[in-house]
């Protein structure tokens, strides 16, 4: 879900993900454990958009995989909800901020 996905399309994707699941659905995700490490703050975003921690990789595997059940009360999604832009590694690579914003 989040591997080729810049900082704000992270924050987009999790808030539209809780728009568009049911109680008790789960999301599995992924994203890379490189620098920077988005991985904690990701959590963090889904437990605040109603998401429980079921389950995430070991730090040392090298990625993080993470499981998160719906717990919330499911929304309906907003007119204009863009969704995220996918890029290259190349562009989260050479641009830092992609990543970190």
């Amino acid at each position: 879900m989040s591997g080729n996905i810049t900082g704000p399309g992270i924050e987009r994707t999790i808030g539209a993900r809780a728009r568009f699941s049911e109680a008790g659905g789960t999301v599995v995700r992924a994203r890379h454990r490189g620098e920077p490490g988005r991985v904690p703050l990701i959590c963090r975003r889904f437990e605040r958009e109603d998401f429980e921690p079921l389950w995430l990789s070991e730090p040392d595997a090298g990625h993080g995989v993470g499981a998160h059940p719906f717990a919330g009360t499911p929304r309906r999604p907003r007119p204009g909800l863009r969704m995220p832009e996918f890029v290259g590694y190349d562009v989260l690579r050479d641009r830092p901020d992609a990543a970190a914003s």
